[in-house]
């Protein structure tokens, strides 16, 4: 089956649709790189595909952080959660 046929196949205007409503229903999400709004996207889109999700655990001591990122820490804590959860400007 070429490209061409499968797209002659398609109803593009609910297929838009759906995509547009599961992109509406992610972005809100603050996601990390292995925190809880990561595992509710995935857990989302589990309802739309087949996924297996599988949690491995991470301790600490595997985690570096950049040391510019540990001196701003040091010098303002709340300043580095304030910007860490502050919407992405575009």
């Amino acid at each position: 089956m070429t490209l061409d046929e499968l797209r002659a196949g398609l109803d593009e205007a609910p297929l838009g649709r759906e995509l547009y409503d599961c992109v509406a229903d992610l972005y809100p999400l603050c996601r990390s790189l292995a925190g809880d709004g990561l595992r509710e996207t995935l857990r989302r889109l589990q309802r739309r595909v087949p996924l297996t999700l599988h949690e491995v655990p991470l301790t600490y001591g595997e985690c570096y952080l950049p040391s510019d990122l540990i001196e701003a820490y040091d010098r303002e804590p709340s300043a580095l959660s304030v910007a860490a959860a502050a919407p992405a400007r575009g």
